[in-house]
């Protein structure tokens, strides 16, 4: 049988006729997809269809309000697509994040113009039309993200029955073989549809072996391992076995983030932390469905959270460049009132996570020294606070989430501040925390 997926896929690719057009193709742009533009261009062209790439142009800032106006513009037009492909690093709900901005899926549903009567239709046709998404992005084709996209509050691709995305990590997209791998799926679609189960293992593995792909019909996925039903998939969530591998991975993120295992990996690709992520990914639906209890763990850990661990590294790098100035102010701060070591504030880039953790503690300790007075003298308590809030603005770094660390920090260069509750306004900070020492002190 292996002779004729080989033959099946060379015919498919390379001479194979024009296909009848059922619709169009809608291209989310994220991340500078320059190899996979012109693949999913030339895919169109040979079946007839015509691309509509979104943003229009490179739009740093890109959102999802503007995504789903540009949507309904295009359903206003009378475009009604029979595919959509999102390309860009995935984020938790559906998010999609790179040089063009950050928009999700999933919000998409909520900003729809519901009190406009006469363009609802035309934009639930075109919704309707959409058959297949590919959702090119690391561990996109997991089953939460696929269950909640499908079957959660999102119901604008309750038509939808195909999606292509990822187990694992998804090729770069500056890379020629991401653009060439999405054409194929593309292409390969309608056999990817029609095949037995028995058989898309196969067809994935004729594709690609170097990209881990899980493909979904309707109530049933595939990976070139094997092919599941999500029921299967679901009562296996509650096995022993796998609850027990669940809870060990959980366990080892933990003793990652309280620095109980130290350095950090410096391999983001492959490493005990990057498994560990992986598999959190690949099991977040037994997750959800309580595979792990709570008492065993105390929390889970945020998905978010374990990426940003990996990326660690980028992150601090990110965080001294961009707030350079305001580390040496901070520094400048934490001297006039005593504290004689203070140069991790400036030299936290260069310096080992778990040192780091070791010397915030004793700048903690630091302050209730210098302010012994502190819960209950109001200039002490008010000091107190400024400068435990600054330190906690570096503390969100070391133990990083995404409530203050953005998504782009994984990246080296990145440009965007965060939300600091001191470092972004030392004055509007210190009158916070004034304010918030009187009302602590009752005055």
């Amino acid at each position: 049988m292996r002779w004729y997926f080989g033959l099946l896929t060379l015919f498919i690719i390379n001479f194979a006729t024009p296909m009848v057009a059922h619709g169009d193709i809608i291209f989310i742009n994220m991340n500078g997809s320059v190899t996979e533009i012109p693949a999913v261009q030339a895919t169109a062209n040979r079946l007839g269809e015509k691309l509509y790439v979104l943003p229009v142009t490179n739009a740093p800032g890109y959102n999802t309000t503007q995504l789903t106006q540009d949507l309904v513009r295009l359903a206003k037009l009378g475009v009604r697509p029979r595919a959509m492909v999102v390309s860009g690093h995935h984020v938790k709900n559906q998010g999609y994040f790179g040089t063009n901005g950050e928009v999700s899926l999933h919000r998409i549903t909520s900003l729809l113009p519901y009190d406009d009567p006469e363009a609802m239709p035309q934009i639930q046709s075109f919704f309707r039309s959409l058959q297949s998404l590919y959702l090119w992005g690391c561990y996109t084709g997991t089953l939460a993200n696929v269950d909640a996209l499908l079957l959660g509050n999102n119901t604008v691709f309750a038509n939808t029955k195909y999606i292509v995305g990822f187990a694992d990590k998804a090729p770069i997209s500056t890379n020629a073989g991401s653009g060439k791998t999405l054409e194929q799926m593309l292409l390969l679609e309608p056999h990817f549809r029609s095949a037995s189960s028995e058989l898309i293992p196969q067809l994935i593995k004729n594709v690609s072996t170097q990209y881990d792909f899980i493909i979904h019909r309707g109530q049933s996925f595939a990976t070139q391992d094997g092919f599941s039903q999500v029921d299967s998939f679901i009562e296996s969530c509650q096995s022993e076995e796998n609850k027990k591998n669940i809870l060990q991975s959980v366990l080892l993120v933990w003793k990652y983030y309280w620095s109980e295992i130290s350095p950090l990996p410096e391999d983001t690709g492959k490493s005990p932390l990057r498994e560990t992520y992986r598999q959190l990914q690949r099991n977040n639906f037994c997750l959800q469905m309580g595979a792990v209890q709570l008492y065993q763990v105390g929390e889970i850990p945020p998905l978010s959270t374990v990426i940003r661990l990996i990326y660690y590294r980028n992150i601090v790098k990110n965080f001294s460049h961009i707030y350079a100035s305001q580390l040496a102010f901070a520094k400048k701060e934490l001297e006039s009132i005593g504290i004689k070591d203070a140069d991790l504030i400036t030299q936290l880039d260069q310096t080992v996570r778990d040192s780091a953790i070791k010397k915030l503690e004793e700048l903690h300790k630091s302050l209730k020294q210098i302010f012994p007075q502190f819960q209950s003298d109001l200039d002490q308590r008010a000091n107190y606070l400024y400068f435990n809030r600054m330190l906690n603005d570096i503390e969100a770094v070391i133990y990083p989430s995404e409530d203050y660390i953005p998504q782009s920090w994984i990246e080296p260069g990145a440009t965007k501040m965060s939300w600091f509750r001191v470092l972004n306004d030392f004055n509007k900070g210190k009158a916070n925390t004034r304010k918030k020492a009187m009302s602590q002190l009752g005055l």
